[in-house]
């Protein structure tokens, strides 16, 4: 296994995780606040769906490994993007400005959504791209 494959599982790896905790984060706290600015997630997120595409397009692999690096990478953004205006994850500053608003009432919907979708397309992809014993 080369370097770059190495590197690219350890920082799907670590996005797949920071993904998972930031939507436990978001669904077991409830008040809508926190201490740290969400949006330094993009600085995760970003290069590993980046670094993912790249992959796919530019090298022409279908892999397992560029297809988890994509979907962690695009999950992640999604949240990151999409938790502060449905109020469920703000920078404490920023939520008091705001006015302390309650979390959107469907927004547990969006955290199993994207839970789903992130864990769900790995899983389906790796399944398809696995060879087949079809000799019986």
């Amino acid at each position: 296994m080369k370097i770059f494959d190495i590197i690219l599982w350890f920082l799907s790896v670590v996005t797949t995780l920071v993904f998972v905790m930031g939507v436990g984060f978001c669904y077991w706290n409830q008040s809508g606040h926190t201490s740290f600015n969400p949006y330094w997630g993009l600085y995760l997120f970003a290069p590993v769906f980046v670094l993912g595409l790249m992959i796919r397009t530019r090298l022409r692999q279908q892999s397992v490994l560029s297809h988890v690096a994509m979907s962690s990478g695009f999950c992640g953004i999604v949240l990151i993007l999409l938790a502060p205006h449905l109020d469920m994850m703000h920078q404490y500053e920023h939520w008091i400005a705001k006015g302390m608003p309650d979390r959107h009432p469907y927004a547990d919907f969006l955290l199993a959504g994207l839970l789903f979708a992130h864990l769900g397309s790995t899983l389906i992809y790796t399944y398809t791209l696995q060879p087949k014993n079809t000799a019986r």
